[in-house]
């Protein structure tokens, strides 16, 4: 993960003068953040999709005994919509997708931070009276 440089400025005698510190990308996108967003959005979902399908468990095993529809009972159909549920929990585990989150987010964070590190000394550089930069 890219950081951000100090630049020590010197003036034409070599004399320090003062630094230069690149602003912290990591205030515009912070990779470990978002991979632990990700993580907690799965499990979440996860939590929440085992709560519908608990409950339709239990509706099966009540509908099992009480209706037959078309004479098939009620229990396939209710097992269906459950794993169907968890299809859908697992789609969404696949797009929070913790490591490609945070590999993208990583991508973009050290971007930022070449951009504010060569901004920094620019402007380092730019500085009154700065000859160069370590």
């Amino acid at each position: 993960m890219e950081t951000p440089k100090t630049y020590k400025m010197y003036d034409k005698d070599n004399q320090y003068i003062g630094t230069a510190t690149a602003a912290d990308a990591n205030k515009q996108v912070n990779p470990n953040e978002i991979k632990i967003a990700a993580e907690n959005l799965k499990q979440v979902a996860y939590g929440q999709m085992q709560i519908i399908r608990n409950a339709l468990y239990d509706v099966a095993n009540d509908a099992e005994l009480a209706i037959v529809v078309n004479s098939a009972s009620m229990g396939p159909i209710i097992s269906g919509l459950a794993d169907a549920l968890m299809n859908v929990h697992n789609s969404i585990a696949k797009l929070a997708g913790g490591d490609e989150a945070y590999n993208t987010a990583l991508k973009e964070h050290d971007r930022i931070q070449r951009l504010n590190n060569e901004k920094a000394k620019r402007d380092a550089l730019a500085s009154p009276n700065c000859d160069h930069i370590q």
